[in-house]
């Protein structure tokens, strides 16, 4: 029953460092593309405005940075990258916790203090189903799974198969 317990343990312990990645290098994609967007509508902005006093003699610029800002400004509430970021900042904060919690029972469980070990694991289980969840509005991307996957590997030692 204890291997079985040690062996579950580890496995959502990695699991759980794989997420506070996962959930770290989201972020920061959004985040850089949320700046892009940004950076883009007021550069294109600012541009057609100060292209308002050359307008008649490149007609073509006042009209394809218009244009530009127009198409950034349209698409960027469909984008919503601020609502999404908070979202997968939000996980990332719960996985956080979630992994710092199971290094705290790993770290007993290896000292043998496991009393109450097997319910702060039914516990941590219970926390991580709900966070998963949440989950469901975030997009999957299996390339950036297995590039955490291979950290989290990296880090405790253990060689990719």
């Amino acid at each position: 029953m204890a291997e079985q317990m040690r062996i579950h343990l580890w496995n959502n312990k990695l699991t759980s460092k794989m997420n506070v990645r996962y959930y770290h290098y989201l972020r920061r994609r959004y985040e850089k593309r949320d700046l892009f967007i940004k950076i883009s509508l007021a550069i294109l902005t600012s541009g057609a405005v100060a292209s308002w006093g050359i307008w008649e003699i490149y007609q073509g610029i006042w009209k394809i940075l218009s244009a530009g800002a127009t198409i950034v400004a349209i698409i960027n509430p469909f984008l919503n990258y601020s609502k999404l970021i908070g979202k997968v900042s939000d996980l990332h904060g719960k996985w956080v916790r979630i992994e710092a919690e199971y290094a705290k029972l790993w770290i007993a469980f290896e000292d043998n203090l496991i009393e109450g070990a097997q319910n702060k694991l039914n516990e941590l289980l219970d926390e991580q189903s709900k966070v998963k969840e949440g989950e469901s509005e975030i997009p999957y991307l299996p390339e950036l799974i297995i590039k955490c996957q291979e950290e989290v590997m990296k880090s405790e030692g253990i060689k990719p198969k």
